[in-house]
């Protein structure tokens, strides 16, 4: 039994429709889940629900959660917003934390941690990066180390989040993108030099101290900030060659361009 824990009542409900009408689609697969899913759904204003399979909480929450727990079956899941987060966050119902970091930079956000009154550190379990770009990082609070309880060593050897450096000192490569191709040379350790050889802005070139974490062999997120304020993110799949990128400029705005990774030269 899967228990999903949705604080926000029949809106959703409209939008899980495209499951019945648009059930062969196989990127609208997660829309079928849900619905097929028991849905516990915590509202101040809600006296019924329309949703199939939904259930109103009527018990405060830690009250609710804490049964909820009780009950035999499958872990829980919450999906919400930043409010009802920080409510399971305060109260210490949460037993994994699972992180999906996305390779878009943010300046500024919502923290589901500022009312935790407890012990707030926490023990990484697993990290684990897609080809899309996405790293899902899970961690449990001190002490419940969960079913597995180890840190996994990521694919290639490389555990989480530990910045390493893949590429060795002139390596060079371009990333075409379609309005433009910036060439990257890797000058050291920490340093590159970015130059912008066709499209808009060419003859442009910046050289900055990167960060590079390897996720396994043959995927690497890449990042600097440009004297110009702007900050590049870059997601490598080097065995497809495909590259995602995010570009947040100095003036504000947000970009997301994809493209091909062709290698230059490898020292």
């Amino acid at each position: 039994m899967i228990l999903t824990l949705w604080p926000c009542g029949d809106r959703r409900g409209p939008f899980w429709r495209v499951a019945r009408d648009y059930g062969d689609n196989p990127d609208l697969a997660f829309a079928q889940r849900i619905v097929d899913a028991r849905k516990v759904v915590f509202s101040k204003t809600l006296q019924n629900t329309k949703w199939a399979g939904t259930e109103l909480a009527r018990r405060p929450l830690v009250e609710e959660v804490d049964a909820l727990k009780a009950e035999s079956g499958r872990d829980l899941i919450a999906f919400g917003g930043a409010g009802f987060a920080s409510a399971l966050v305060a109260n210490d119902l949460v037993d994994e934390y699972q992180f999906y970091v996305n390779p878009v930079p943010l300046r500024e956000g919502l923290s589901i941690f500022e009312e935790r009154g407890i012990d707030s550190s926490l023990e990484l379990r697993e990290a684990e990066g897609y080809a899309c770009g996405i790293v899902v990082i899970r961690y449990n609070p001190p002490g419940r180390e969960g079913k597995e309880g180890m840190k996994r060593v990521l694919h290639g050897g490389y555990r989480a989040a530990q910045p390493t450096s893949p590429f060795p000192a002139g390596h060079v490569f371009e990333i075409g993108f379609a309005p433009f191709t910036p060439r990257i040379t890797i000058r050291s350790e920490r340093e590159l030099t970015v130059e912008i050889i066709a499209g808009d802005n060419i003859g442009f070139s910046d050289t900055v101290e990167y960060e590079t974490v390897a996720v396994r062999d043959d995927l690497v997120i890449l990042s600097w900030q440009e004297h110009n304020g702007s900050t590049i993110v870059h997601v490598l799949d080097l065995s497809s060659r495909n590259a995602n990128t995010a570009v947040t400029p100095g003036k504000g705005g947000f970009m997301r361009l994809t493209g091909r990774i062709e290698v230059k030269s490898d020292a």
